[in-house]
């Protein structure tokens, strides 16, 4: 439950951005994708591994490395 609570919050915090015209936030989709990746209809232990794999899965992944240095070059984020 407590989990629960902490990803509605995340969740309303997100809304209140969908109108900032940043690119990365699009609507509702952006809210149903979140919410998704928070994995509810799995315990805890579940949630954790899915996530875990979510990171093996782009670490080093060439899309991943490439989008670190454009970030690196264009806004001076290190990666």
């Amino acid at each position: 439950m407590i989990r629960a609570n902490k990803i509605v919050q995340i969740v309303q915090i997100v809304a209140l951005m969908i109108d900032s015209g940043l690119p990365c936030f699009k609507g509702e989709a952006t809210l149903s994708k979140l919410r998704s990746r928070f994995q509810l209809d799995r315990s805890d232990s579940e949630a954790a591994q899915f996530m875990a794999d979510r990171i093996a899965d782009s670490y080093e992944n060439k899309r991943t490395v490439m989008y670190g240095q454009f970030q690196k070059a264009t806004n001076g984020i290190p990666y």
